[in-house]
């Protein structure tokens, strides 16, 4: 993934935040799944999320002060250092994202196939359960054919 989109997608809000995702219905509740109660906005994950604990104190060590929604533009600009390690941070967090996203979406493809295969199999028995009287009269019907032919 391209760092400029990782930082796009972190400073616009556009990506694979719940709360985005949820704006068009790719995801089921906007809320964050580590946080309850919070919406997952690029700024909640960015500078709050529990999830990101690990990769903020490494991007505050690098600003050499917490980061914030309202200085992250000027401190990821003010040096090739610091520019570095908000590229890190953005693709680290923007990436982990996408693979909770991705996962989500399997196991709702995997939840859609099981109902259909639950679908199909009760197309099935209804479909077999119409058919056993008709083949039942049927083989009756042979029977007495041929016990009147005896």
């Amino acid at each position: 993934m391209a760092i400029w989109t990782t930082i796009t997608q972190i400073l616009t809000g556009l990506g694979c935040f719940l709360e985005y995702l949820h704006r068009f219905q790719l995801a089921d509740s906007p809320f964050c799944p580590s946080c309850s109660n919070t919406v997952e906005s690029a700024e909640y994950v960015a500078f709050h999320c529990r999830r990101f604990c690990e990769e903020r104190a490494i991007l505050a060590k690098a600003f050499e002060h917490p980061p914030s929604h309202a200085r992250f533009v000027q401190d990821m600009c003010s040096t090739i250092t610091k520019w570095d390690a908000a590229k890190t941070f953005a693709a680290t967090v923007v990436t982990k994202l996408n693979r909770v996203d991705w996962e989500r979406k399997a196991q709702k493809r995997e939840q859609q196939l099981l109902l259909q295969q639950q679908q199909r199999q009760q197309q099935y028995r209804r479909q077999t359960q119409t058919l056993e009287p008709n083949t039942h009269n049927s083989t009756e019907l042979k029977t007495r054919q041929s016990l009147s032919k005896a």
